[in-house]
């Protein structure tokens, strides 16, 4: 994004949602409509239009019932899984106007299932990534496509390769990344694997990514704990030690960007998020509570990023974007949506 500044807004309204997820109470919240700033300066890849003023319609701050395991925001939907490691783990889908739905995830013949990474694609499809297993502890990879309406599954068996990471790129393309298993042994399985399927489960292109960044320590597993994310005209790996690499539509790498200092440590990134305009923001915990940084392509630096009038926050945590919309979550239940305003 090329201008000066483009900055972000906080608004509050009085106005009550409420939303009941699986198996928890309903439970009351107070809207609150949000903007952030964001200083900018940051050179697109893609063409932008240069100093271009950029507002949005407000977003509400909504609560949600609270969570075991970190959601993301993926394309226009809340996902997070709960029960992983049973028969039927349990996915719950909000969307950016509180309809909920939950969905019981198995696959026929498989006494557990280990889900790894959800993700959505802007038309609502959602994917699921990870490996089922047998009464017998035989183990196969999968990628689950699901319908918007969850009515239509489609199962793509890639065992002996496991994925870490989905993303739906908008060409309808899956991504993938993970790792290959050697078989029994598993000494010598090939990690930082990026694997690309068609809409019915073909699977286009697979490859090794070399010099992949991983956490200090565990120098070949680059794909542990990594994340895809899909804008409108690439895919982003941001490797466990916070590397970012990212790819056209066709596979093909575009660029790579060292992690802002510090980041190649285990526990340290805070959310990560890339907006439809290849906005790139990371969330990185430090002495003052999180620090809110975004990328600058065209100087390959990270500069600080103002969420409200402040580069830094306790509690605060990136789930992704809604289109240019960024959601953060302050404590388990509560979600912020943070809009772009040129005023």
């Amino acid at each position: 994004m090329v201008g000066d500044k483009i900055r972000y807004s906080f608004l509050r309204s009085r106005n009550i949602a409420s939303i009941a997820l699986a198996r928890s109470k309903r439970s009351p919240g107070t809207v609150l409509l949000l903007t952030a700033m964001l200083s900018s300066g940051a050179a697109q890849v893609a063409p932008q239009p240069t100093g271009r003023l950029v507002a949005f319609d407000l977003e509400r701050e909504m609560y949600v019932s609270t969570w075991v395991h970190p959601p993301v925001w993926s394309g226009g939907l809340l996902l997070r899984f709960e029960d992983n490691l049973t028969s039927s783990p349990l996915i719950d889908i909000v969307d950016r106007n509180l309809k909920h739905d939950t969905l019981s995830f198995d696959i026929k013949g498989a006494s557990m299932i280990n889900i790894r990474s959800v993700a959505a694609g802007a038309d609502g499809t959602i994917l699921v990534g990870g490996s089922a297993f047998s009464p017998d502890s035989k183990r196969a990879g999968f990628i689950a496509r699901i319908s918007e309406d969850l009515k239509n599954r489609t199962i793509i068996q890639t065992e002996p390769f496991c994925a870490e990471s989905v993303a739906l790129a908008t060409d309808g393309t899956i991504w993938a990344v993970g790792l290959i298993f050697d078989g029994a042994e598993g000494r010598n399985n090939t990690h930082n694997v990026i694997q690309r399927y068609d809409a019915s489960g073909a699977r286009l292109s697979s490859k090794q990514v070399p010099d992949a960044m991983a956490w200090t320590g565990t120098p070949v597993t680059a794909d542990l704990a990594s994340r895809l994310l899909a804008s409108r005209d690439r895919v982003g790996w941001l490797t466990n030690a916070s590397q970012y690499i990212e790819y056209t539509l066709g596979g093909d790498e575009l660029n790579r960007f060292w992690p802002p200092e510090g980041m190649n440590q285990q526990g340290v990134l805070d959310g990560v998020a890339l907006s439809s305009n290849n906005d790139l923001i990371l969330g990185r915990k430090g002495a003052r509570g999180t620090e809110f940084l975004a990328l600058d392509r065209a100087a390959k630096a990270w500069h600080p990023v103002s969420l409200s009038g402040r580069t830094s926050d306790y509690g605060v945590s990136i789930l992704g974007f809604d289109s240019d919309t960024l959601v953060a979550t302050t404590v388990p239940g509560t979600l912020r949506r943070f809009r772009e305003s040129s005023k």
